[in-house]
């Protein structure tokens, strides 16, 4: 899938969506290095045409060219590390999104192909970790599809 020229339609239909811009390989593998993690194909097909992208106030969690993202809200490396230290979030997760309701959607990185690239929402519970994994798509090209329309 052209992740870039599917948002750039959406973005016609829509003026809420934003694209911050593809990111180089080289950042990309920085990131995954930082997170101990390979990601999937689809994910990283949607970073480096992308990057990251946006719809009114829902960030699609990527990467971004011009900011710094181990600080940016939005940022991969930014939400997966934060829900990682404040939630407990496993490695073979990376966040996708975070709802301030105490809800994350988040991306599978696992050696595993069948569950590799499947995104689940994940709730937050009284201890402040996480807990309840629930598939919602089973393809970041269908989450990303979803979130756009």
């Amino acid at each position: 899938m052209n992740y870039l020229k599917y948002a750039l339609e959406k973005q016609k239909e829509n003026s809420g969506i934003e694209i911050f811009g593809a990111v180089v390989t080289d950042l990309v593998q920085s990131v995954e290095q930082q997170l101990g993690i390979v990601f999937p194909e689809q994910y990283k097909a949607f970073l480096l045409e992308c990057g990251s992208c946006s719809i009114y106030d829902t960030y699609i969690s990527g990467l971004f060219r011009d900011w710094d993202n181990a600080t940016s809200t939005g940022s991969t490396l930014h939400d997966t590390l934060e829900a990682r230290a404040n939630h407990k979030l496993p490695l073979n997760y990376i966040v996708l999104e975070y709802s301030e309701d105490e809800n994350y959607y988040v991306l599978k990185v696992s050696p595993d192909s069948s569950e590799n690239g499947k995104v689940y929402s994940v709730d937050i519970d009284d201890k402040d970790e996480v807990s309840k994994f629930t598939e919602v798509f089973s393809s970041f090209e269908e989450y990303f599809k979803f979130t756009l329309d």
